[in-house]
Formats: structure tokens, C-alpha cells, sequence
């Protein structure tokens, strides 16, 4: 009897402020399928970038030396077993002049953390160039980009032929900072390898065996690179101690070599 009057009691409350009754139970519904967006959307996104860092074989970790990467560097890779796939590279960090932006520019990679075509095409000869997407607004495809001073470019002058996204940038408000401009970077870009002087390489990119099937958000992705990372930074600063000691003393005997050609011009 308690319960069927229970019934009729609601039954009369709704049939009384039904308009009401509506409100409550679409906010309700509102409210529920918000919680199940916001639950749902994370996972989404992790995966919708998982599949984009895959396509784009994202390197597990990068390496860069102020003293340049060479052969010496190289044989350390080759000789860790751990590392799957690794590739060198340069990059330089260079002022635009149209609008003074600081941009980082790379050598076009082919095997790790390869750029998305957005629009136009990758650059192929010395004298092109790609820029980041988020660019597109200022600078038009086909455009001359003239940057200040060429550093290690074989070139000032590039024709803008596409615009690309980054797999190693995620952040689109922060590229980093830099030495060159006002300090910080705009964005990015790329041009082919040749492009740049044949010194040493700036900069390796290395892929490891253990993590290919592990998610790059897990934590046991992160323990297990950051492992591979202290254990190759201790190996290469062994061949950076040695390279310092190079440069030092080949900076002593030119010292020297100076020094004795002014005693002699001297004594003429």
C-alpha cells in the first residue's frame, strides 16, 4: 500500500510540474554525457597522437653535442645493441628577415620523426625550404624567405615550398628558446641535408627495440628510455671529453704557431 502510494505521489508530481520534470531530466542527461565526453576524449586524444607519432616513426630520444656529432659518435650507436634505428642530422637556428622571427630549421629526415605534409611539397633541393603550418598565415608558398646570416647554411635565400607539422612538437605555444633573435622560437622548418655544410652532425635521432610496442604516455616508456638515455649520455661524454681535449690543443699550437710568426716578423 506504502509503495503504490509512493507511485501516485510521484506520478501526480510530475503530471503537476511537468516542464519542470523536463528541465531536471535534461540536465541530468546533459551533465551525464559530459562526463562520459570528458572521459572518453583523453584516451581519444592519446591515441589519436600514438597513430600520428607511429606513421611518423618518432624517435624515443634526441641527441645534440656542442662539439658536433662524428664518426667516433656513430660507432657508439652502432655499437648499442639496445638501439633499433637511429639517424643523423643537422639543425640551425636562423632569424626570418621578412617579419625577424626566430625559427629552428633541420635537415629533412627520412626514417625518424618525419614531418606531416600539410600543404605543397617536401623540399628536395638546397634552396628550398618547409615551414611549421601554424606559419601559413604570414608566409605564402612559393615565397622568397631570406634568412640573416647562413651559420652552417650553404644559402640565405630558400623558396618557400610547403608547409609540414612536426611529430616531435607538441606544445604550439612553446618551440623553445634560442640564441639568436629575441630568444625565443616562432616555429620550425626544414630543408634537405645537403643544404647544410658537410661538418659534423648536430643532431642524432635514436629509436629503441624495448619500446616499440609500449605506449608513449605509459610510465614504463618513460623508466625504460630515460634509462637508455643516462646510459648512452655517459658513453658520448667520453668521446666529448676527447674532442674538448682536441680542440684545446689544436688551439694551443695555433697560439703558438701564431706566436713565433709575430717573433720572426719582429726580428725582421
Amino acid at each position: 500500500m506504502f509503495k503504490k502510494t509512493l507511485w501516485q505521489d510521484a506520478f501526480q508530481a510530475i503530471t503537476h510540474s511537468f516542464g519542470r520534470f523536463v528541465a531536471i531530466f535534461l540536465l541530468m542527461a546533459l551533465s551525464a554525457f559530459t562526463l562520459i565526453g570528458l572521459k572518453m576524449t583523453g584516451p581519444d586524444m592519446r591515441q589519436a597522437a600514438s597513430d600520428f607519432y607511429q606513421r611518423h616513426q618518432l624517435a624515443d630520444t634526441s641527441l645534440t653535442s656542442n662539439y658536433g656529432l662524428d664518426n667516433s659518435d656513430e660507432q657508439v650507436l652502432k655499437a648499442d645493441s639496445d638501439i633499433k634505428s637511429y639517424e643523423l642530422g643537422y639543425f640551425q637556428d636562423a632569424v626570418l628577415t621578412k617579419h625577424q622571427q626566430a625559427i629552428r630549421l633541420f635537415s629533412k629526415p627520412t626514417k625518424l620523426s618525419t614531418y606531416a605534409l600539410v600543404a605543397g611539397k617536401l623540399p628536395h633541393k638546397d634552396s628550398e625550404l618547409a615551414l611549421d603550418y601554424l606559419l601559413a598565415k604570414k608566409y605564402h608558398l612559393g615565397q622568397e624567405i631570406t634568412v640573416k646570416q647562413k651559420g652552417q647554411l650553404k644559402y640565405r635565400h630558400f623558396r618557400l615550398v610547403g608547409f609540414v607539422r612536426s611529430s616531435e612538437y607538441l606544445d604550439k605555444n612553446d618551440f623553445g628558446q634560442t640564441t639568436v633573435g629575441s630568444g625565443s622560437l616562432a616555429g620550425y622548418g626544414i630543408v634537405a641535408k645537403s643544404a647544410f655544410k658537410a661538418n659534423p652532425y648536430t643532431i642524432a635521432r635514436v629509436s629503441y627495440k624495448q619500446t616499440a610496442h609500449l605506449s608513449p604516455y605509459s610510465s614504463q616508456y618513460a623508466d625504460k628510455v630515460a634509462f637508455y638515455q643516462r646510459r648512452l649520455k655517459k658513453r658520448l661524454t667520453n668521446n666529448g671529453q676527447e674532442k674538448y681535449q682536441v680542440l684545446k690543443n689544436q688551439l694551443a699550437n695555433s697560439q703558438t704557431q701564431l706566436a713565433q710568426k709575430q717573433a720572426q716578423v719582429h726580428q725582421l
